[in-house]
């Protein structure tokens, strides 16, 4: 009783019914319909939803397809935005007053299974800036993406990515939502959460900048949180970067982002769909973790930040990310 107690918070709805609602931010996406595998051809895009989402996300008045709650979770506030009638719309979390130069993002929250819900977690935990999270199961659509690179995760063998999936699509109000506070915010390091499988290997995360530059050593932002999960995990097989060369000797899934969207866009590619960057910027950190990993936020919000790995990762995100006051909390 004393949990539940702990977690309810006021949500109060900008809306004229000024309904109010129970919950939390964790449950808010634990609860949310994303669209279902195949059940569209192609995801919702136009110029009219791409101009009503980014002034929702303003604080603007936008079409009432898109709901704008102003959520008081964990003492601080947030703009809570988001659409129940347009299919595959993010979910937008942005913080009133935030501690850390960060946007976190969580483009496969169902494929990826918890990501959604570390997103909005470590929006809080760590006073991000902003979250923002996909609103559809990445393999919605049976469409496939123009953009460049290919996957088996929808099935079918090896093909395009559908275009359904963010993270390989620039055709979605997710990336639009992604370079409109990427760019508001200019100097905030972009967190872009993920989730895979891999069994018999002693690596939970593997970090990479979304581009093929190699370093060795890694002193790279990369690097350095890897580093700091190794030491607080006490072995270095658990943390691997995808930049340092001397990482191979490890065995892990070349998983290194090089095809995502939305690494392209800030490190500079001239197009974000089919070009890959060949220079990290330094602002895109992409972290693919093993449910070990992230299944503790899953099991209670409450207690994840008390699972080692999850505090690893956590501590590594807030020792090396900007502050934005004269002190930053941890």
């Amino acid at each position: 009783m004393c949990k539940i107690l702990i977690i309810v918070f006021a949500l109060i709805a900008a809306t004229p019914s000024g309904v109010v609602q129970a919950g939390t931010l964790v449950d808010f996406v634990r609860n949310f319909s994303f669209s279902e595998p195949d059940s569209v051809d192609r995801l919702p895009y136009s110029e009219v939803a791409i101009a009503s989402l980014l002034a929702a996300m303003g604080g603007k008045d936008a079409p009432p397809t898109f709901r704008r709650q102003r959520v008081i979770d964990g003492g601080k506030a947030f703009l809570l935005v988001y659409s129940p009638d347009i299919s595959g719309s993010p979910i937008v979390m942005i913080a009133e007053d935030p501690d850390r130069d960060i946007l976190l993002e969580a483009p496969h929250p169902e494929k990826d299974r918890a990501t959604g819900l570390q997103a909005a977690h470590l929006l809080i935990a760590l006073g991000a800036r902003a979250a923002i999270i996909s609103g559809n199961n990445r393999c919605a659509a049976r469409a496939p993406s123009a953009c460049s690179g290919k996957t088996r995760i929808c099935g079918g063998g090896l093909r395009a990515y559908p275009s359904s999936d963010p993270a390989h699509d620039t055709q979605s109000l997710f990336h639009q939502a992604h370079i409109a506070l990427s760019d508001r915010w200019p100097q905030a390091t972009v967190v872009q959460l993920h989730g895979y499988a891999q069994a018999n290997s002693d690596t939970l995360v593997i970090l990479s900048d979304g581009t093929r530059e190699q370093r060795s050593p890694d002193n790279a932002l990369t690097g350095k949180i890897r580093d700091r999960i190794r030491v607080s995990l006490g072995a270095a097989a658990v943390a691997v970067s995808c930049q340092d060369p001397r990482d191979r000797r490890f065995a892990y899934r070349p998983l290194c982002a090089r095809t995502t969207v939305q690494g392209r866009h800030l490190n500079g590619s001239a197009d974000h769909c089919r070009l890959d960057a060949t220079r990290s910027s330094g602002r895109f950190l992409h972290i693919e973790q093993q449910y070990q990993v992230r299944g503790a936020i899953a099991e209670d919000p409450l207690t994840a930040l008390e699972a080692p790995p999850y505090r690893a990762v956590f501590r590594a995100l807030a020792a090396e990310s900007r502050c934005l006051k004269s002190r930053c909390p941890f």
